[in-house]
């Protein structure tokens, strides 16, 4: 009382990997058998082809990467003091997610997609702790330098607009969507 059809679909909806294509073919091989000289053997060949499918991967780790990354760019709208706060705990909050990741997607000798990602990530806001950082002195010191208000307000002004489409165009680029 096996049900194939019902095996099918569950395969269908929970696929990870997706069949591409194989070829096969026979031989016959002239060596002697260690049992009997005289004899004859074939061997058969298999090559399967499989890919993996990434949307999984894309929807349940990068996506919830790209959301942090959003909330960081909307955190320069907020005070100085939140908004590092805001970029220090989403760095260890990413972190803590490529720990998972890692756990997850199974280790291979080169980079993935995910690794340049989530490596990208780390680089973005280690770049906006720092900027948050030199922006607090800018701010700090303001009144001895004013020059220093006009690049306090430059650099807000480029990450307030630049920070959201850059974050997308490389969640984009690097998962071809």
């Amino acid at each position: 009382n096996y049900d194939y059809q019902k095996q099918v679909d569950y395969i269908n909806e929970n696929q990870l990997w997706d069949y591409q294509h194989y070829y096969a073919y026979t031989q016959m091989v002239d060596s002697p058998s260690q049992s009997d000289p005289n004899r004859q053997y074939s061997n058969a060949y298999f090559n399967l082809k499989f890919g993996r499918q990434p949307l999984g991967i894309i929807y349940r780790l990068a996506l919830p990467v790209l959301i942090l990354l959003l909330i960081v760019g909307f955190s320069f709208w907020a005070d100085l003091e939140e908004r590092s706060g805001v970029t220090i705990n989403m760095l260890l909050v990413v972190a803590a997610l490529y720990i998972v990741i890692g756990q997850v997607i199974p280790f291979v000798g080169y980079l993935s997609t995910m690794d340049i990602f989530t490596t990208t990530t780390f680089i973005l806001l280690s770049i906006t702790v720092g900027v948050n950082i030199i922006v607090g002195i800018l701010e700090r010191k303001q009144a001895q330098y004013p020059l220093y208000i006009f690049q306090r307000d430059l650099t807000m002004y480029i990450l307030r607009v630049g920070w959201i489409p850059m974050v997308i165009l490389m969640f984009m680029i690097m998962f071809d969507i």
